[in-house]
């Protein structure tokens, strides 16, 4: 996993009842973590926790989101390099 600097971090949404949060390796395409749950700030950092330390605190971590306060928040006291990216 050491080789993997970037990744991607997203959620999907299924009918509004539970959202699917989710880490890929940029370049290996690997699911690095998944968690599946409401979207709320304890699960964001249930989530991002269970990314593997040496990914989490690698180059860069990549969010992508809809900007919501829960990642806002919470996401950059996670990770030390982290970029927010409105989608």
């Amino acid at each position: 996993m050491k080789e993997e600097t970037h990744v991607e971090v997203d959620e999907i949404w299924h009918k509004r009842k539970f959202v699917v949060y989710f880490a890929i390796g940029r370049r290996t395409k690997l699911i690095l973590n998944y968690h599946i749950e409401d979207r709320d700030y304890r699960n964001v950092i249930t989530f991002q926790q269970g990314i593997p330390e040496e990914i989490r605190y690698s180059d860069k971590i990549t969010f992508v989101s809809d900007a919501h306060v829960n990642y806002l928040n919470l996401l950059p006291d996670y990770t030390e390099n982290c970029i927010i990216v409105k989608s």
